[in-house]
């Protein structure tokens, strides 16, 4: 049993090697420090919260403050986009138990507010960070 555990663990060490240069895989345990233990959605969800001054307890709520909502549709897009093994019913789901058409109304209203200098500079300053956490440039 030990041995047949040892081997699939080599098995993957191999495969893990031969996909990844040393490099990227050191860039990959990097990010995962840098998220503090957090998963990118709660990473994304802890950021947008700071940037808007909202708490998390208000976006899985059911608020429809201006600010709230904006910070919601903010989160829903940058998961979105920056985790596209997610669907839009698990973004709903983490955010509170919304549904799917909810999450990319959501998206849309982002798309449509970038014209706004205030929430456009929001947008970049966000992503700047997360970009920064993941090491993308």
């Amino acid at each position: 049993m030990i041995e047949e555990e040892n081997s699939y663990i080599l098995h993957l060490a191999l495969t893990i090697a031969n996909q990844y240069t040393r490099e990227e895989i050191q860039q990959m345990l990097d990010n995962d420090n840098k998220l503090d233990g957090m998963s990118l959605n709660e990473y994304i969800m802890d950021l947008n919260c700071k940037v808007f001054e909202v708490n998390v307890q208000d976006i899985k709520g059911r608020s429809r403050k201006y600010n709230v909502n904006l910070c919601r549709q903010m989160i829903m897009y940058f998961i979105r986009e920056y985790n596209q093994n997610i669907s839009l019913k698990q973004i709903g789901v983490f955010l509170g138990g919304r549904d799917h058409a909810t999450i990319i109304n959501g998206i849309r209203q982002i798309e449509g507010h970038l014209y706004n200098d205030v929430i456009k500079s929001k947008y970049d300053f966000i992503d700047s960070q997360i970009k920064a956490t993941l090491c993308l440039h």
